[in-house]
């Protein structure tokens, strides 16, 4: 018997080589913590502050622990790491 794993099909809205990504203290590009990461793209690039000065961010992304904490207000999430997305391949599956 064979298994066969369920085909995957992304969203037609992915972040893009070089947008800015602003995560929570979980989530890491290079690393990403275990389970789902949570996606928000932001409706036009937005200007933050970190310790490097300004920056532009067009997504967050949260981990699955700080979206469950968080779930009644998205907005409390503490989002500290900075980040220029590189990879091409889609990460956000679509929704049914």
């Amino acid at each position: 018997m064979s298994s066969r794993r369920a085909k995957k099909h992304f969203g037609p809205v992915q972040p893009q080589p070089g947008d800015g990504v602003l995560m929570c203290a979980h989530s890491d590009l290079e690393n990403p913590p275990p389970g789902e990461s949570h996606f928000w793209k932001l409706p036009e690039p937005t200007e933050f502050r970190n310790r490097r000065g300004p920056v532009l961010v067009s997504w967050l992304v949260a981990c699955q622990e700080c979206f469950e904490k968080h779930a009644q207000e998205p907005l409390r999430i503490h989002f500290t790491h900075f980040a220029n997305w590189s990879g091409n391949a889609p990460v956000i599956e679509a929704q049914n």
